[in-house]
């Protein structure tokens, strides 16, 4: 409850001097220019943060579209190999198949290039000057 004199019951009324006074506004100048330079700090440090946090989203985003892109093309490049080996394996098939089957010297002269027939004359000139 308070007193006619505005103070509180059992408080003491006291009075500062203006020397104390100004000390004391002094101080709380002083604690509000540390207050605001440590807040200015702190908001700066938040801003580097979220700057590193946005640079280290888009990195990761980067990287993760690179990687992708470059797990495409080794996959792209596995097909290419996978289709390249068949083609070859078929390929062997098909002239160990040849290989096999026999062919008429009129067939192997109906294929015969102007070179081959070449080779074939000179051959047949040689064995003719043999006998």
């Amino acid at each position: 409850m308070r007193k006619k004199d505005g103070n509180f019951e059992g408080e003491r009324s006291f009075s500062i001097s203006q020397q104390a006074k100004e000390q004391i506004t002094q101080e709380i100048h002083s604690t509000n220019q540390a207050f605001d330079s440590m807040l200015s700090k702190a908001e700066a440090m938040i801003s580097r943060l979220i700057a590193i946090h946005r640079t280290e989203a888009f990195l990761q985003s980067l990287i993760g579209a690179t990687i992708d892109k470059n797990i495409k093309e080794l996959q792209d490049i596995q097909d290419s190999i996978v289709h390249f080996k068949s083609s070859v394996q078929e390929r062997l098939r098909n002239r160990k198949m040849m290989r096999k089957e026999s062919v008429s010297y009129t067939h192997l002269r109906a294929h015969e290039t102007s070179l081959h027939l070449v080779c074939r004359l000179l051959l047949e000139k040689k064995k003719k000057k043999k006998k």
